[in-house]
Order: structure tokens, then C-alpha cells, then sequence
């Protein structure tokens, strides 16, 4: 094998680096959708660069093969609004501020077959680069390599290191045929999402293409509103979701749909696939009591449905529960753990995670005598 090299790959480079981040990711076990380059690049664009941030993207390669990528920025914050830190963050994901997009999956991308001799030399060069004070994966896999491998290196180089913020996700693995779905059901959820069709009549789905994209958000939005008070696609995540799905669009990678009753629209769909795998980004539906049936299991039957003719292998609902209670499971969906690795170097906020780490173990001693 080449000896490797780990390099920065510059702005431009990034941002024209779509074939070969692709390739690379299909050949990883990183998230298709999460760590690949149009979400991790529009993410950037969109997200990144009015912060301000400085862009970090770390590549190595074997000869002029391209066998691993860690996508970083870096940008300060003040701690308690106080200390200022140089926060070094997984690309495509703000840890604990409003407004950018929330990304999930996010790890590190190594080539299957390179994994033993990758990891060593970019964890070294990550450690041995003395401009950060804090790193931050957010919502990454629990048994993926940043919370298990990378986690230990930092342990070793004297961080406080911590996982937080720990979500469960519902990765769906599909069967061959929507019937063979179907009989996986409990018999409650079958009706719901089957026998529910016949309960709205005149019943149709219909799916956006590519040009239809920007009125497909502005439904999203007014079935937001009602839900929740506000619109959710607007300014930044407006022009980061429209731009994403036109990207993924020109690959198949697009899944919206809109479910009518009587020409009346009551849901919408938005789904991106990339990978074989599909991800429910989100779904809307109208909170009329005119229809019977559960509204947004047929919808999301539908999706299902349409995402196993065409050959999907997994339909991934993502973090998060429903408004009222978690319904993702009742859709045979395993449940798997996302969470953030923090590791913190910065000498004084080190020490005082450190005190507060001991503090709170005392209490817990404390309390069970």
C-alpha cells in the first residue's frame, strides 16, 4: 500500500470534490445522506461561512486515492458568554445553536478497507493541531468511530472527554415487497397505515419533481404553521433545503409527495434518498377532524411503499418523537443511539468540566448512601 498522506483540502477543492467524496462514502460506513457532499457542502455554504468560520476538511489518500475524509470547522465561542474558545465541529451540524440546519450520523468517512491504517495518522494529525480548544461530533452514531475510537485517543492526549445529548433514531430495514412489510405489522399499526387508504376517499398521491420543489416547502410550511406556530423553511434553511433537494433531485434523491382527498390537499412528504437508504426529513398534515383515519401513517405508508420500489434498503425516520407521543416504533423500526462527543483541552475549561464531573459524582454518592 501507498504511504498515506493527510492534507487540508482548500475551499475550492472541498466544494468540487463531489465524485470523489461520493465514491468514498459508498465505500465507508459513514451516513450517505449526512457525510455526503451535498449535504456537507451546502451545509457550508449556507450555514458556514456567515458564522464566520474557518473550513477544516481533512483528506487522506493513498497514492492519489482518496481513502479518508474528516469534515471539520473550526469558529469561537464563549463559554457562559464569557471565555472565548476555538471550537473545532463536525461539518454539517451547530452544536446547541438555533437556527442551522440539524444533521445527524455525523462521523468520520474511511474506505472499509483502509480503516487500521487511516485512523492512526488523522487522529494524529487532529491532536497534534494546536489551534482548538474544544472538539465537537455532534449526533454521531454510538458504536460509530468518532464516539468509540476517536474518543479513546482523546482520553489518552489528557482531554476531558463526554458524551452528551443522546437521541434515539429508527432505521427501518426494508423487505422485498410491500406486502412482506405489511405482515410485519401489529395488527392496530396494519390498519392504520392499510386499511386507513379506504377511509379517505378519493384518495390520491401525487409526487413533486425538481420544478415544483419550492411549492412543495411552502406547503410544508402552512401544514407547520398550523402545527406549531411558525413556518419552519425560511430564510438560511430555506435556501439550504431548496438548494440540497435540487442537488439530490438530479440524482433520484428526491421523495415529496402530496396526499389529496378529493382534490383537497391534507399531507406532505419530504424524503431524500442517497445511498439505498431513505431518510423522513419531515412530514405535514392537516389537523381537521373532517377526515378519518390516521393521516399521517398513510402518508408515511405511502412513503414506505415508494421507497421499497425503488429498491431502497433501509427507510430511516431519524431522531426525534411525535407531538404527542413516540410513534416511529410502531412502524418496526429498530431503535439505534445518537449522540455528541465532546473532548475539551482548553486548560481552563478542562479543569472546570473536570470539577463538575467529580462535584456531581459526589452527589451521586451522596445520594445513594
Amino acid at each position: 500500500m501507498s504511504a498515506l498522506v493527510v492534507r487540508e483540502l482548500p475551499e475550492d477543492e472541498f466544494l468540487a470534490s463531489r465524485e470523489t467524496w461520493t465514491d468514498l462514502v459508498s465505500r465507508s460506513r459513514a451516513n450517505p445522506l449526512f457525510m455526503g457532499w451535498e449535504w456537507q457542502a451546502t451545509w457550508w455554504r449556507t450555514h458556514g461561512v456567515p458564522m464566520p468560520a474557518k473550513l477544516k476538511v481533512l483528506a487522506v489518500y493513498a497514492g492519489p486515492k482518496l481513502v479518508g475524509l474528516a469534515p471539520f470547522y473550526q469558529h469561537t465561542v464563549r463559554w457562559k458568554e464569557v471565555l472565548p474558545i476555538v471550537r473545532m465541529e463536525c461539518l454539517g451540524h451547530a452544536w446547541r445553536r438555533h437556527g442551522p440546519d440539524f444533521g445527524e450520523y455525523l462521523d468520520f468517512i474511511v474506505d472499509r478497507d483502509y480503516e487500521a491504517q487511516v485512523l492512526p495518522p488523522l487522529f494524529n494529525h487532529i491532536v497534534r493541531d494546536s489551534s482548538w480548544g474544544e472538539i465537537v461530533i455532534s449526533n454521531s452514531p454510538s458504536t460509530g468511530i468518532a464516539v468509540d475510537l476517536f474518543g479513546r485517543v482523546l482520553r489518552e492526549q489528557g482531554c476531558f472527554v463526554r458524551t452528551a445529548d443522546a437521541l434515539p433514531s429508527y432505521p427501518l430495514a426494508l423487505d422485498s415487497t410491500f406486502d412482506a412489510y405489511l405482515k410485519r405489522l401489529d395488527g392496530g399499526v396494519r390498519r392504520k397505515l392499510w386499511a386507513g387508504r379506504k377511509k379517505l376517499p378519493d384518495l390520491e398521491v401525487r409526487s413533486f419533481g425538481a420544478d415544483e420543489i419550492g411549492a412543495g416547502f411552502d406547503k410544508l410550511n402552512e401544514f407547520h404553521a398550523a402545527r406549531w406556530n411558525s413556518q419552519h423553511y425560511v430564510g438560511p434553511r430555506r435556501t439550504f433545503h431548496e438548494t440540497l433537494a435540487r442537488l439530490l433531485a438530479a440524482r433520484d434523491g428526491l421523495s415529496m409527495s402530496a396526499m389529496y382527498v378529493g382534490g383537497e390537499l391534507i399531507s406532505m412528504l419530504y424524503d431524500l434518498r442517497a445511498g439505498g437508504v431513505e431518510h423522513n426529513i419531515q412530514c405535514g398534515y392537516t389537523g381537521s377532524d373532517r377526515y378519518k383515519g390516521s393521516i399521517g401513517y398513510v402518508h408515511l405508508g405511502f412513503g414506505i411503499e415508494s421507497a421499497i420500489a425503488a429498491g431502497q434498503k433501509t427507510y430511516n425516520f431519524l431522531a426525534g418523537g411525535g407531538k404527542q407521543r413516540d410513534y416511529k416504533q410502531d412502524f418496526e423500526a429498530t431503535r439505534e443511539w445518537i449522540c455528541t462527543l465532546h473532548g475539551v483541552r482548553h486548560w481552563m475549561l478542562k479543569a472546570i468540566f473536570r470539577m463538575r464531573s467529580l462535584t456531581q459524582r459526589e452527589a451521586e454518592v451522596t445520594t445513594e448512601a
